[in-house]
């Protein structure tokens, strides 16, 4: 089998308080979506690897990626804009691709390798973590009712998908706006399981995130 994934790159660092897009803010002295990069290029059966970025982060992208795997595409508007330009890069021999937030830099072989198996099997799958707090549903700052969390689960990424089923709901569903592409997919009415995901797989989107981040490289750097 023959897999792909597509690196987004191209979110803006707005609440991040960023002067870059966050996933060119560093970490440990390089960027954040390097770590994913560096990880995804070891798995077997990756035949190409796409990056979503501003053209003006290109240059830098080069400098650290010497990878003939390589692919660069500019943004979309929306992060299913960004996704569809990546998947129009991708080559006929791709089976199934991964669609991987660059601003998440802790993901790990071991989770991609569970994703890789599930795939196989099932055609759309995505990481998640079961929801451990209290939820509830807010109507102009004021709670309107508590949510049974029971079967709520938060999603991360790498998702994967078959190639050409991710393809059609995107080319099916442009026109929708989504928050994933397990959503997206979901409009087709195909199931999508899920796999435990990991609690360090944390996605940097606050300044608090970038603080957690450091320590769990520390961490793992002692571990």
């Amino acid at each position: 089998m023959r897999y792909a994934v597509v690196l987004l790159c191209a979110g803006k660092g707005i609440r991040l308080k960023s002067k870059v897009d966050k996933a060119f803010v560093r970490l440990g002295g390089v960027p954040l979506f390097y770590y994913s990069y560096r990880i995804f290029k070891k798995i077997k059966g990756l035949s190409q690897i796409v990056i979503v970025a501003k053209k003006k982060y290109f240059p830098l992208i080069r400098r650290k990626i010497k990878d003939k795997r390589l692919f660069l595409v500019e943004g979309g508007r929306r992060r299913q804009d960004s996704v569809y330009k990546g998947l129009l890069l991708l080559q006929d021999k791709v089976d199934y691709v991964f669609v991987h937030d660059g601003a998440r830099p802790f993901v790990t072989t071991k989770l991609i390798e569970r994703l890789k198996r599930e795939v196989l099997k099932s055609k759309a799958v995505v990481p998640a973590l079961k929801v451990s707090e209290a939820i509830k549903s807010v109507k102009r700052g004021v709670i309107s009712r508590s949510l049974d969390r029971s079967n709520l689960w938060f999603v991360q990424t790498p998702q994967v998908f078959k190639k050409g089923l991710l393809f059609k709901a995107h080319k099916k569903f442009r026109r929708i706006s989504v928050y994933d592409d397990a959503e997206l997919v979901g409009h087709l009415n195909k199931p999508i399981r899920i796999v435990e995901g990991e609690r360090w797989n944390i996605k940097i989107t606050y300044p608090e995130d970038l603080i957690l981040a450091r320590a769990i490289l520390r961490i793992k750097k002692v571990a």
